[in-house]
């Protein structure tokens, strides 16, 4: 572990929240298993990588259509999923779409329930969400198998917990930090990291590693070469990340790939990042200037349950979106996958 010596005005708290994360996603939360592609799988594997992508972009339409609920929780299901179906239990859903899609949809409901609170009846997940495609008994049976293969760890560190934790050691370390450009950076990042995460070879990574290199990514566009440097410094002294390790450099390479081949993620990040260019121009230099420095609080993960009328109308919308199909909506992963 690097030295925890960044800056004397650092959070030390911020530091050892760093150095827990990174222990983390070594040890518990570590996912490296190429579950798609192992030579030594009990069970012919029958889905591709298309079909995780399609999944993954299923769950960010069901977060979206929630109210109050980040995305970050579709990532945190999306997590789960690579760590299910990295175990040996997970091994059996490989052998056709069927049984794939059903490890994700109790993945997904895992982290609602876990990390949202979230309530569901079993006949609104299996008529609505999976338009009867599935039993509740397999419902049921598939959420309790996943919390065993995981072992009921379901706290890890995510991509977008390292996005804010990187920027908050930008903040402290920076004598020209500037609040709104640090919250552009948070904003562009998080677009990236959402992307990135429907590809399987980065899903395979760190969740440090994609933070770091969406972060990097979203600083090549506009951002000052000293603030760049002073991210790179900071977070290279408290996590020992270097930008040019080969490993660091194989992930940033894929997420450019990746976002060229998805193109409307890359545009979205390019428009927040240019909308804000004159603003951060402005505020860099007159935080040069005047000696500023800018804080934020911690950036945690947190989203207020949707009050029971939220809810309500939320439950009339997917009910709708389930009786109009042929409008090409993807209530379902049936739809999704086309199967």
């Amino acid at each position: 572990m690097a030295s925890s010596t960044c800056n004397q005005q650092t959070n030390p708290y911020l530091i050892e929240q760093i150095h827990t994360m990174l222990h983390q996603e070594q040890t518990t939360y570590k996912c490296n298993v190429d579950y798609l592609n192992h030579s030594s799988s009990p069970v012919i594997i029958n889905v591709k990588p298309s079909h995780r992508v399609a999944l993954c972009q299923w769950a960010y339409n069901v977060i979206n259509t929630i109210k109050n609920i980040d995305k970050s929780i579709a990532v945190i299901g999306i997590q789960y999923f690579d760590r299910f179906m990295s175990s040996k239990l997970g091994s059996r859903f490989l052998i056709g779409s069927r049984e794939f899609q059903l490890a994700f949809i109790g993945c997904l409901i895992v982290s609602l329930k876990a990390r949202e609170g979230m309530v569901f009846e079993v006949d609104f997940i299996t008529n609505v969400l999976c338009n009867n495609l599935y039993s509740q008994c397999e419902i049921l049976a598939i959420e309790i198998e996943v919390l065993i293969a995981l072992e009921w760890r379901l706290n890890g560190p995510t991509p977008q917990d390292f996005v804010g934790y990187f920027l908050d050691l930008y903040s402290y370390s920076s004598m020209f930090a500037d609040e709104r450009v640090v919250e552009t950076l948070k904003q562009s990042s998080l677009v990236l990291v959402e992307q990135a995460m429907t590809d399987y070879a980065l899903a395979l990574q760190t969740p440090s590693s994609i933070a770091y290199a969406a972060l990097l990514s979203c600083m090549d566009e506009s951002f000052d070469p000293l603030d760049k440097f002073a991210l790179i410094r900071s977070v290279t002294m408290v996590s020992g990340i270097e930008a040019n390790q080969s490993g660091q450099r194989f992930v940033r390479d894929r997420l450019v790939q990746v976002m060229q081949m998805q193109g409307v993620g890359l545009a979205r990040a390019s428009v927040v990042q240019k909308s804000c260019s004159t603003q951060y121009t402005k505020a860099y230099v007159m935080s040069r200037k005047k000696g500023n420095s800018c804080r934020i609080g911690t950036v945690s993960p947190s989203a207020s349950m949707p009050r029971r009328s939220e809810f309500d109308e939320w439950y009339s919308g997917v009910l709708a979106m389930s009786r109009h199909r042929q409008k090409k909506n993807h209530s379902s992963p049936v739809s999704t996958l086309m199967l």
